[in-house]
């Protein structure tokens, strides 16, 4: 789930930091950002990373069966 937090957490900073919009001091913003990024994440992970993966190996598994010698 690494890189999926790494790659939503800015999302959801910014998102975070665009509805609050000034009316929270930074250290709030700041400290609203790590629950929604971890779930925002796994959500990912579950519905874009793991299928992708399957996918990816089913897809090696057929191909590798057409090209054997």
């Amino acid at each position: 789930m690494s890189y999926s937090l790494y790659f939503v957490h800015p999302v959801v900073m910014l998102a975070v930091a665009h509805t609050v919009n000034g009316r929270a001091p930074l250290i709030a913003v700041v400290a609203m950002v790590p629950i929604p990024s971890i779930l925002v994440a796994f959500l990912a992970q579950r519905l874009v990373e793991v299928p992708a993966m399957s996918l990816g190996r089913w897809a090696s598994a057929v191909l590798s069966r057409k090209v054997s010698y």
